[in-house]
């Protein structure tokens, strides 16, 4: 035994150990056929035959402890199973309880099955479970110091579910009723003898009945049979298990009183000189000079109902000549024993001999309701008189080995007859020798006596007492509540596989079949055809499918087959592919030409799929040299590509949803990627192919930036000239024959929009073609009509168009740029930063008495920083503990300049919050699905979770409180973000950067270029007129995205074409999104630029860290300290930097607790999803040096704001810091609740003014 656990006597868990008696059971040894064999309790039994089984110490003769032949043991002790409760959720945690105690106290209970468990998970209560309106515990115990947690223990019953088949309504009822499976009676019976199969064709099942039966009557052995549609079978055992808590068993209590903690004689002294004691120390008893006697340990005992208890006491004794130093036990002042044996407990173990700690014989004590006194003493008084016939002192001499009773000269027990001991005296001289006639003794001399009677130097070393069955609450009563819970399943033991080579049962394996198990489930589970037939419907057409067109496609996924025009498709099982997809692309709301004029039906294209879809219908070919279409870097480009995504969350949020849609709760997943510089990209690339096919020729002859999508290999052809392909790896082969500028345009529109192209577009395009025509030949103007088409919103979207011919209504002009410049630049880190890494307490930072560094390296393990891992910061304010200094992450030592400097500062356990919240309420009042990626970016980025301003974002509706009053913009270098969103009709649409070098749209400086007759913006500009009021709301979506794109980049191209801070940024995500930052913040300081108010947007990925925690901080860490140093250095050199808040941000913070790590030894340990967490902001204006916020002073599940595994409750909204940013910025405070939608939610206090955050206003 390794750790002492309970287990299931009738499976094979542990192995043989059989005991030794002549060593009270300190050794076993071993008796077993295999290494490392497992088998169940009863073979071990036989194994040890008459000597059994037993609490042990050691196991004897194996070398070093071999593990292949140590491993876990059964031993002969009851065990209890518990739960821990926990009242904030009703989540429990199972806890082991053995019933007797162990001789060796240094082996614990396992960890996961102790009360110090964490091992928390969900049970789905029958009703109300203990503590859960806060009433107490009842009849099960509050833990000590943790009054939300109860402690109760259980018993299981086993139950019929169904006892005949007029329970069943249908065959549903057996599948959300049982929840056991089963094997197929054809393997449990392969000889057919052992079931009887009774089919139940009207209720869907079929019951086999173990032999013998009762006709139509069902037992928890019976079997079921389930075939649903889609043909998934299953099988369930008739069996209701339940776990019903018993309250608080009394007899289970375990009790520890530590010896240095009783009233003490003098005689008995504490000391620490043994190895491996418990609380501080152990008392040592020493003397038996008669002026010490009695020499005792006295506790008292608090019994809250009378019972009986059981006592031992931890000891040791080293006294190998009389081998027993006994003591006497007194209860409330009554003797209970007389002789308590503390027998000699070194033990030899081969070449060496071993200390030990034991425990003594049990003893069974009444303890009344109230206080008891429990004396442990050593007096020579109380022994009784011995008897008077031949038992007088005498004489006899120590030569002698056979001397008699109560006849002296025995120096030791050897000296005495048999069962005789030796009474030995030393420097006590008492009136008379107890077991013995007379009073007149020698000096000096020992007499020989029986055990009862014997005495020897001093008393044993005593650890502590320990109590069985103590009353810590009042007894169970009959009418009291009764909490039950469904047993959950569990495919993996609980018998860790501490060691790696396979002792345990947390293998592999059953890690498998658990995965498995838990994975069909999932399939299986009712909502999982609807949820996937959403997503699959969204990505083939249809951003918004209706329900009934979602039910229909989930029919056809559950049944496996779907029929249309007399044709059936699919296998006719669960999930399939074939069904499913027919089912979407075959119904009407995909196929009918009247809901393409439907203006909420229709999806916007993706742009790889449009690009696909241009090469399929106009027959690509490759290039003699090409065996495979080469998309050029697709994913910068288009920002799809075909085997590559930038998240595990695809390309696109399936919820996305455009500022021009907020008001219609229509969703168009597309354009969230359908920003400026992707837009560019994909134009340039489209435009590129059709002029000279899919290569790089498409290009600006003073840049060396490539336009186009494929590559050149520079040795074919040549690049100036439209229409020459050779330099190119394939082209479009289709040509209209015809020179008819109606047929033309007719026939592209009918390959490229299915025929949906608009009338009024339809004319602009011949016009077009004829004007082309006109100025070069037949196919360039086949060409611009091709390129114009691939413009319109019925080529980028799945709808028809009802357009007017007005151009749209101009942006409104900014405001002139008054006062001083400030600029706010946020940068989010997607994936849950790890920031308790980030900012961890300080070894030695804290207090003693609040050594919050110690909690954090316990809870935090192998992913805890230690001092040579981080910076110290010193000189703090603002904190909430009593720490002098905290550490910073050694890789951020920019952060720890700009601290010192007094340019940055931390908030502490900050995070998303609706309003403050505890244990008891956080998940009813906070409306957002925690610990999830996709919602608590939104939100965190949103703040409105009561959703006063719906769809719009934090920094969309600072920059709109402000627009009257300051040129104001914000620019994104990390595309469409939810923050920079403002509200439908005043919001201020963001400006799109890219990372990399601006690119020019459609380059048209070669040498000749029949395009030259007709400016593409300005045919781009005509099809994408304004639209009218019943028309598609996806192609509006398109053509805003694509109309403000290119007013975008007339906006920026000019002033950033060129430009270059003056400081080397460092080649990374973050380095080369900043540096897009600094140019835009050095042509605004040049004047090129004339906004006052700047914001900036840039992400960061990557911080996802579920393993390899340490060495993905590291790398990440080093990427933003490089980059920020860059950023500060050019800011200061633009003399920006005084004027600049960073303000960074997560979606939440990651569990204290780690995980296993990817690896499973413990090397590439991770931590998982959380909350509240560190942020920081730093700049020239900010007032650093602060640690604001409430940095925990506990970390352990005894806080009330520390969830399961280390996560934390925000003790701070990242409202409050956002409420003195936007005032810095300028919005008044007559506007701040429309900023802030929830600020009001939470105290004054907590929400901080410009004066905490900042130097200056």
């Amino acid at each position: 035994r390794h750790s002492n656990m309970c287990a299931n006597p009738k499976l094979p868990h542990a192995g043989e150990a059989c005991c030794d008696e002549s060593t009270r059971n300190f050794f076993a040894f071993r008796n077993y056929v295999y290494d490392g064999e497992r088998v169940k309790y009863s073979t071990a039994e036989s194994r040890c035959g008459s000597t059994g089984l037993c609490v042990y110490g050691v196991v004897s003769g194996v070398p070093n402890q071999e593990r292949h032949h140590t491993q876990h043991h059964w031993l002969n002790t009851g065990c209890h199973i518990q739960v821990k409760v926990r009242a904030s959720d009703g989540y429990v945690a199972i806890v082991h309880e053995l019933e007797s105690g162990l001789v060796d106290e240094d082996v614990d209970m396992a960890l996961h099955v102790s009360e110090e468990a964490q091992n928390w998970f969900k049970v789905y209560w029958e009703g109300s479970y203990p503590n859960k309106d806060g009433n107490g515990c009842g009849n099960c115990r509050t833990l000590d110091d943790d009054d939300e947690t109860c402690l109760c223990g259980t018993s299981v019953a086993e139950a019929v579910g169904f006892a005949t088949a007029e329970e069943i309504t249908t065959s549903e009822d057996i599948l959300s009723s049982l929840s056991v499976g089963s094997l197929d009676p054809s393997v449990l019976d392969p000889s057919g003898t052992m079931y009887t199969e009774e089919v139940n064709t009207e209720k869907g099942f079929t019951a086999y009945l173990k032999n013998p039966y009762t006709a139509g009557q069902y037992t928890t052995d019976t079997i079921f049979k389930v075939t649903q549609e889609g043909s998934r079978v299953h099988l369930r055992l008739n069996k209701v298990s339940t776990v019903q808590l018993e309250g608080w068993n009394a007899s289970l209590t375990t009790a520890i009183f530590q010896a240095e903690d009783a009233i003490a004689s003098s005689a008995a002294t504490l000391n620490t000189g043994r190895d491996r004691y418990s609380g501080t120390g152990h008392m040592e008893f020493t003397t038996n000079q008669p002026s010490q006697l009695p020499m005792f340990l006295e506790w008292n005992v608090t019994a809250h109902a009378s019972t009986d208890a059981m006592i031992q006491f931890r000891y040791a004794n080293d006294d190998s000549e009389s081998k027993n130093r006994p003591m006497q036990l007194l209860v409330n002042g009554e003797m209970v024993e007389a002789q308590l044996d503390f027998l000699f407990t070194y033990q030899e173990d081969g070449m060496w001999w071993r200390p030990h700690w034991a425990l003594s014989d049990a003893t069974t004590v009444h303890l009344s309701e109230g206080i008891n006194t429990i004396r442990l003493q050593q007096d020579y008084s109380t022994y009784p008189p011995g008897e008077q016939a031949n038992h007088t002192l005498d004489w006899i001499g120590p030569s002698s080995n056979d001397i008699a009773r109560c006849q002296r000269g025995c120096s030791s027990d050897d000296d005495c007859a048999e069962d005789l001991y030796c009474f030995r005296r030393a420097n006590y001289v008492p009136s008379r020798v107890p077991g013995c006639n007379g009073t007149t003794t020698r000096e000096m001399s020992n007499y020989c006596t029986t055990r009862e009677y014997h005495f020897s130097r001093g008393g044993p070393t005593i650890d502590y007492m320990r109590m069985e069955g103590l009353p810590s609450v009042a007894p169970p009563t009959a009418d009291g509540p009764r909490y039950r819970f469904p047993n959950p399943l569990q495919f993996m033991g609980l018998l860790q596989d501490d060691r790696g080579d396979g002792s345990g049962e947390t293998n592999e394996r059953d890690a498998r079949y658990m995965t498995e198990a838990i994975v069909q489930h999932y399939v299986n589970h009712q909502n999982t055809a609807p949820f996937l037939c959403h997503k699959l419907i969204q990505r083939y057409g249809s951003s918004n499918p209706s329900r009934k067109h979602v039910k229909a496609c989930a029919r056809a996924f559950i049944t496996g087959t779907f029929t249309s025009n007399g044709v059936t498709f699919g296998d006719g099982k669960y999930g399939s592919l074939a069904a499913t997809i027919a089912a979407i692309l075959l119904d009407k709301e995909l196929t009918s030409v009247v809901l393409d004029r439907d203006p909420a039906a229709g999806a916007m294209r993706e742009p790889l799929l449009k690009v696909v879809a241009s090469m399929r219908n106009l027959d690509f070919i490759l290039s003699d040299r090409e065996d495979t279409v080469k998309i050029y870097n697709s994913q910068k480009r288009l920002a799809q590509e075909a085997y590559e995504f930038s998240s595990v969350f695809s390309f696109f949020k399936p919820d996305y949803r455009p500022s021009n849609l907020i008001t219609s709760g229509l969703v168009a997943p597309e354009a969230q990627i359908a920003d400026m510089p992707t837009f560019v990209d994909y134009a340039n690339g489209l435009l590129g192919i059709s002029r000279y096919g899919l290569s790089d020729c498409y290009r600006s002859w003073e840049e060396e930036i490539s336009y186009g999508f494929g590559y050149n290999t520079n040795v074919y052809g040549r690049c100036d000239n439209v229409g020459d392909y050779r330099g190119s790896n394939g082209w479009y082969n289709y040509r209209v024959p015809s020179t008819n500028s109606n047929v033309v345009v007719n026939e592209l529109a009918t390959l490229l929009t299915a025929g949906r192209l608009s009338q009024k577009n339809r004319a602009i395009l011949e016009a077009a073609y004829d004007t082309e025509k006109d100025f070069g030949d037949h196919d360039s103007a086949q060409r611009l009509v091709l390129q114009g088409i691939q413009f319109t919103p019925e080529y980028n979207t799945y709808q028809t168009v009802a357009e007017v011919k007005e151009a749209r209504p101009a942006a409104p002009p900014q405001a002139l740029a008054v006062g001083g410049y400030k600029a706010i630049v946020y940068i989010f880190l997607n994936g849950g930063m790890d920031s308790w890494n980030m900012l961890p307490p300080y070894p030695g930072g804290c207090p003693a008495e609040n050594d919050i560094y110690a909690e954090y390296a316990g809870i935090r393990r192998g992913v805890a920083l230690n001092d040579t891992d981080m910076l110290e910061l010193s000189g703090i304010t603002g904190h909430h503990t009593k720490c002098t200094s905290f550490g910073l992450h050694k890789e951020l030592s920019i952060l720890k300049d700009w601290f010192d400097a007094g340019d940055a500062s931390f908030i502490a356990n900050s995070g998303l919050l609706s309003k403050l919240v505890d244990k008891s309420n956080y998940r009813s009042e906070t409306a957002v699905q925690l610990f999830d990626h996709n919602g608590m970016t939104i939100q965190s980025n949103r703040l409105d979770l009561g959703k006063d301003a719906p769809g719009s974002g934090v920094l969309g509706r600072i920059s709109e409180a402000i627009k009257d009053s300051h040129a104001v913009n914000i620019y994104s270098v990390s595309g469409n973000q939810p923050a920079t969103n403002g509200r439908p009709g005043v919001d201020i649409s963001p400006l799109t950067l890219s990372s990399e070098r601006m690119k020019r749209f459609n380059p048209t400086d070669y040498p000749s270029n029949p395009q030259a007759s007709m400016e593409m913006e300005d045919l781009i500009a005509s099809l994408n007129t304004a639209s009218g009021t019943h028309s598609s709301l996806m192609g509006e979506t398109w053509s805003q995205i694509a109309l403000g794109a290119m007013g975008q980049h007339d906006q920026l191209f000019s002033a950033l074409d060129g430009a270059e801070p003056t400081t080397e940024f460092p080649d990374n995500e973050l380095g080369n999104k900043l540096k897009s930052i600094a140019t835009v913040m050095k042509q605004t300081h040049n004047g090129i630029i004339r906004d006052n108010r700047q914001i900036f947007v840039a992400d960061m990925d990557g911080f996802d860290t579920h393993s390899f925690l340490i060495s993905s901080l590291e790398e990440k860490f080093t990427i933003i300290n490089d980059a920020l140093t860059a950023f500060e250095e050019e800011l200061k050199r633009l003399g920006l930097w005084s004027s600049t808040t960073i303000v960074q941000l997560s979606e939440f913070a990651r569990t204290l607790d780690p995980n296993g790590g990817e690896t499973g030894d413990g090397t590439g340990q991770g931590s998982d999803h959380a909350w509240g967490g560190v942020n920081f902001i730093a700049g020239g204006p900010v007032k650093g040096g602060q640690i604001l916020g409430e940095y925990p002073n506990d970390f352990s599940s005894k806080s009330p704001i520390t969830l399961d595994r280390g996560r934390l409750i925000p003790t701070t909204p990242h409202d409050s810091m956002w409420n003195a940013v936007a005032k810095w910025f300028g919005v008044d405070e007559s506007e701040m609740d429309a900023v802030l939608p929830q600020r009001s939610n939470f105290p004054p206090s907590d929400i901080y003014d410009v004066a905490t955050l900042y130097v200056t206003s």
